[in-house]
């Protein structure tokens, strides 16, 4: 009997030693968990903020921008080409990211090198004409069936394709012409009127006519065809502004004469008219004088800010004296409303201990000036945005040589990779500059850089 018992507490001893053994274990697992899933955390926030993921992303962005100009210019293959590229890059920038699931430890990074990978045969499917496919085969047009066709000349070429055909916008592509056919399409449409506020360039015309018709026209010469986009006038009345509680937290603009395009109580769009260019340029810097001057951008015809309270203004110069003026509402989280109350029933005592504080501020004797009064540029706020410049010239340059390029030119893959090399140092200058307080000589040259990237830009798009 005392053997059995002891055999008894023997066993015991040894389950309670198993059972401490395997807590031991389990705690030992769970802190391997907590550190790879710390680890994973910080590849992830690594990637997303790093130089890597920020060229994924461009690379990204550049594969769509192929994509899309490829299926304009007739080039399905190298289209379906750039989309799945465009897929690869995206869908490996999600599992990198931990935004999606990895279906297999590894993938994501596969994903974005094939997609990187894709640029190779995308270039030699470029070069492939595939405008035959009957999405892109051209009709006989009949002019008198196209909306707004006695506002334009008729074309010589009737072959084409017709894209949109509304009241309001027209658009036609224009088949089987040259470069003489474009040139002489557009000194008729200026004998027709279409010379306010035009732009013009090697391979494009911009312009309004008196009654306020849109007019551009593109000529490719790779397709030997140009596009003719034609818009109707907005419609506009006098005294259209209207008084909300949205539009008041802006002045109103000179001219009340416009359209109302949207109003509610998160937008409110309004199309100015009877509003010169330097009428908009007084406008803007009226609101940038009412405290819409936080995280502002301005050029020749956009103005962008942000007062206080988050509310968003955007300006922009249409041309032919009109202007949009927008305003957006800042988003409001569910305890807003809560913490507005919160700070009313606080404002009378935070005034008084604000006085309080200002007295004893008066014994104390006076700091050196903090980091916000700065002067001068510094160099770290001086090379990132000189990094930034030269990424922009780069990626200018590249675009003009894309949209010019019929396919051949394979030094472009070379400037790819230029391209990227100057996004790395970009990112690697911007984070060695850390200070988000600008002194008044690093502000007026960021205004300068901005206004001068944001032309060049404009120039790529048209």
């Amino acid at each position: 009997k005392i053997k059995r018992v002891e055999e008894a507490k023997l066993k015991a001893r040894q389950e309670n030693h198993e059972q401490q053994l395997k807590e031991q274990q389990d705690i030992h697992e769970q802190q391997i968990r907590q550190q790879q899933e710390f680890e994973q955390q910080q590849a992830v926030k690594k990637f997303k903020t790093g130089p890597f993921g920020i060229i994924v992303i461009i690379a990204a962005v550049f594969a769509v921008l192929f994509c899309a100009t490829s299926f304009k210019d007739g080039k399905v293959l190298a289209g379906l080409c750039a989309a799945l590229m465009a897929g690869l890059l995206i869908w490996g920038y999600l599992m990198k990211a931990s935004i999606v699931k990895e279906p297999k430890k590894g993938t994501g990074i596969i994903a974005i090198i094939v997609g990187f990978i894709m640029i190779f045969p995308y270039a030699g499917l470029w070069n492939i004409n595939t405008t035959s496919y009957d999405i892109f085969k051209s009709e006989e047009i009949v002019w008198n069936d196209i909306e707004m066709h006695e506002v334009l000349p008729e074309p010589k070429t009737k072959s084409g394709r017709i894209i949109a055909n509304r009241e309001t916008d027209i658009s036609i592509y224009i088949t089987n012409t040259s470069k003489e056919d474009y040139n002489s399409y557009v000194e008729q449409c200026k004998e027709k009127g279409f010379t306010v506020d035009s732009k013009k360039d090697t391979s494009s015309y911009d312009a309004y006519n008196a009654d306020g018709y849109k007019l551009r026209i593109y000529y490719s010469d790779y397709s030997k065809e140009y596009n003719i986009d034609l818009e109707a006038p907005i419609e506009m009345k006098e005294n259209a502004w209207i008084s909300t509680p949205l539009s008041q937290k802006i002045p109103e603009p000179e001219s009340k004469y416009g359209k109302l395009d949207t109003n509610s109580d998160k937008y409110y769009r309004f199309y100015a008219g009877k509003t010169s260019k330097d009428a908009y340029s007084n406008y803007a810097n009226t609101i940038l004088n009412a405290g819409f001057n936080k995280e502002y951008s301005s050029g020749d015809t956009f103005f962008h800010g942000t007062n206080e309270e988050g509310y968003k203004v955007d300006l922009n110069y249409l041309g032919n004296n009109t202007m949009i003026v927008y305003i957006k509402a800042p988003e409001k989280s569910t305890t807003s409303s809560k913490t507005e109350e919160t700070k009313n029933e606080t404002k009378e005592e935070t005034k008084q201990e604000a006085k309080n504080e200002t007295k004893k501020e008066e014994t104390k004797p006076v700091e050196s000036s903090s980091s916000s009064n700065k002067t001068g540029l510094s160099k770290e706020f001086k090379d990132a945005m000189d990094s930034y410049e030269a990424f922009i010239d780069e990626y200018c340059a590249f675009m003009k040589k894309y949209s010019s390029s019929n396919g051949t030119n394979m030094s472009m893959l070379t400037d790819y990779t230029k391209y990227m090399s100057k996004l790395t140092d970009m990112s690697a200058k911007f984070d060695k500059w850390k200070s988000e307080d600008m002194s008044n000589e690093e502000l007026k040259y960021y205004t300068e850089v901005l206004d001068r990237t944001n032309k060049k830009l404009a120039e790529v798009a048209q």
